[in-house]
């Protein structure tokens, strides 16, 4: 079990890096204060969850997290029919949240 939430966490933390880019890149090419925000707040979230993941309860509250920005972005991939970045980033917090949800059982 500890070499797994490693790799969940590190899995976690890459994601919180990737919505912090995401948001700096929408910023940057097309002047999104929504993007930067959003970005910078999901990306913070993500990693506090993943810093948490030892914590009681740490595993169920990193997947919950992580199924809200899937469900998020799969409401603007439905919207924009792009791939990415909201396609991808639905995704990825999809299969995120299914990996904590399997962590959480396994320790219950």
């Amino acid at each position: 079990a500890g070499r797994g939430l490693a790799v969940l966490r590190a899995l976690f933390l890459l994601d919180a890096l990737t919505m912090v880019a995401g948001g700096a890149v929408g910023y940057l090419k097309a002047g999104s204060k929504k993007s930067l925000v959003a970005g910078g707040v999901c990306g913070a979230a993500l990693g506090a969850a993943a810093m948490a993941m030892g914590a009681p309860g740490g595993l169920v509250a990193a997947a919950a997290l992580s199924a809200l920005v899937a469900g998020a972005m799969a409401k603007r991939f439905l919207s924009t029919r792009k791939v990415m970045p909201a396609g991808f980033l639905a995704a990825q917090n999809a299969l995120l949240s299914v990996g904590a949800l399997h962590g959480a059982m396994k320790t219950h």
